[in-house]
This record gives structure tokens, sequence and C-alpha cells, in this order.
């Protein structure tokens, strides 16, 4: 007499059919559940307990069988239903091996909330070693004022600093996508339950210890960087104020060019009836031509935090040239 029995799901006749139309059937009721397996949707992670005894108490499971994490929208797939030691492998696109190209990122734009806040827009990316895909679902908040994941890696902050933005992420999708903030463009301080990152910009604070405003505009791996601030009464982003120098010398633009800058974008001001000049520190020929009495922006076409400038020594009443930093290019 046949019975049904259950097989990774579905019910099936134990012994086989003893017809060939009865077994073919069987047979591919069975090759359905090993394909399709039974999926479980929950607010957790398997575990190695999550096996083809039901040890865990949540059902039982089988190789191919699938799970959700209803919390991160991770998905994973069992590879071994071996009683107390399942194992369970992360496919999700975003956690895992991952599927984006390397060095990609989309959206996940750097925006001024407060003088100790900032938020980073939803998007996803691949993370700096190329290994794993970070999805932020919705916008984060970091905030200056806070120690670990959402804030300061470590320490406490200090004036006139430049702090890098990063996504961070967990391997495991156990913890959410979150912002940090570093002194450190390369190496951030994990926070505990997280370890993959990818920088998304810069901060700068002033020597109050505020961040300046800014706008971040691009999509990709190159982002624009634009100041927010004043230019006159106080000129807060000049750096070079009442230039002189009939010999080329040095500018210093640090303060509002991140040392990873692609280029910066400079606005001249020459007040004088001579020429003067502006390049990248040994730039070689790559001048800015300044007429006498011009004004005009200048996307300096080198990475670096120095400039050179320079008056003729003749052709006028002598002046003198002023440098404000607009903002810069950040290559992520």
């Amino acid at each position: 007499m046949l019975t049904l029995n259950d097989y990774k799901g579905l019910r099936v006749p134990v012994p086989d059919p003893p017809d060939r139309g009865g077994d073919a059937i069987k047979r591919d009721l069975m090759a359905m559940a090993d394909r399709a397996g039974p999926v479980n949707a929950t607010a957790a992670n398997p575990s190695p307990n999550d096996d083809s005894n039901g040890t865990a108490g949540n059902g039982k499971f089988y190789v191919w069988s699938k799970w959700v994490n209803t919390a991160t929208n991770a998905i994973f797939i069992c590879v071994d239903a071996t009683p107390q030691a399942a194992v369970w492998i992360n496919v999700t696109a975003g956690g895992g091996g991952g599927g984006l190209p390397p060095g990609y990122i989309n959206r996940l734009l750097l925006g001024y909330v407060s003088a100790s806040t900032a938020e980073i827009s939803a998007g996803n990316c691949r993370d700096s070693a190329n290994g794993f895909d970070i999805t932020l679902a919705s916008a984060a908040t970091v905030d200056i004022t806070i120690s670990g994941a959402g804030g300061l890696d470590t320490g406490s902050e200090a004036p006139n600093t430049w702090y890098a933005v990063f996504v961070i992420a967990d391997s495991t999708n156990t913890n959410p996508p979150v912002g940090l903030l570093s002194t450190n463009a390369t190496s951030p301080t994990m926070p505990a339950g997280y370890d993959v990152f990818r920088r998304v910009g810069w901060i700068r604070n002033n020597s109050s210890s505020d961040f300046y405003k800014w706008y971040q505009t691009g999509s990709g791996e190159l982002r624009i960087m634009r100041w927010n601030e004043s230019m006159v009464s106080p000129p807060t982003l000049q750096v070079l104020s009442g230039g002189a120098a009939q010999t080329l010398t040095d500018v210093n633009v640090s303060q509002f060019v991140p040392p990873t800058s692609e280029r910066s974008t400079l606005h001249l001001e020459n007040e004088s009836k001579r020429e003067g000049y502006v390049r990248p520190k040994n730039g070689a020929q790559n001048f800015a031509r300044l007429n006498a009495d011009a004004d005009i922006i200048y996307d300096v076409p080198a990475p670096g935090q120095l400039i050179e400038y320079r008056y003729n020594s003749g052709g006028g009443p002598a002046g003198f040239l002023n440098i404000s930093v607009l903002g810069y290019y950040d290559q992520l």
C-alpha cells in the first residue's frame, strides 16, 4: 500500500508507484523540490541548527533551501543540511561576493545638515577592496559628536581637520550599513560588527569645530564638491589676500582642498594693472593668465594642495592678487 511521505516540503508516494507514469510524476516532484527547497522568512540569519532535522525549530531545511532575513533583506541558500552543522551562504546582491563592477558607486551623495552632522543619500557601491557590494537602502546620518557607527571612528573632534566620510557594512548582513567619519582616508577604525567600507567624500571643520557648508554633485566615482561659504565679509574661502610676489611663490590651499583631490577650482582676482599667473605647484606651462583687473574662475589641472603664483615685474602700477577656493574634484 502506498503512503505519502514528506520530501523537502512536498508529499510523495512511498514506495515508488508501480506504473511508469506515477513514478515519473514522483521523480519530477522530487526534482522540483531539489531545485526550489522551502523558503523561510524571518528577521534573523540562519544558523547551523537550521538543518534537515529542524533542530532550531524553524522547520526542516535541505540543500537549496532559501532563507530571507526580513530585517536586512539578506538572502541565504543552504549548501549543506547536515544536522547541527548546516551551511548557509549569503547570495544577496550587495552581500557576500556581490556582482557590481570593481570601483562601482551610484548615488551615496554627501549632504550638509548642520555644523556637526551630514547625510549620505541612498545608493550602492563596491567596497574599497572590491570584494563586497554595499547597499544603503535609505539615507544615513553621520554625527561627529557620536562615537562609533554613525559617528566618529575613534577619539574626539579636532578643529581645522579633514574627516573622510565612509559608508560601512557588515559582510554577514547582521548589522545594517551606516555612515562613519575618520581622519584616515584609507583605513578607518571599524566599529564592532562592521568589516567593509567605501569612502564617499570629505568634510572639513573650522577653528570652532563647525563643519564648513558644502554641496556635492555627481553620481559615479568622480564627485564635484562646492563650498557654500562666504567669499566676502568675511572672505571665508580666501587662501591668499594681497599677494604681490614677483617670483613664483607657494600658496597652500589645503584648508579647502583635501589630500585626495583630483583638481581644485579657484576664484582669482587681480587687483593690478599688471598680468598675474597661477599654476599647480611645479606645473610647467599650465599657467592661468590674469590680465589687468581680471576676475576669473580657474580649474587647477592637477592634484595637490599647493599652487604657485606671481606677478609681472612691470607693465603698470603694482597691485595684488586674491585667491579663494570654490571647490574641488574628488575621485572616490
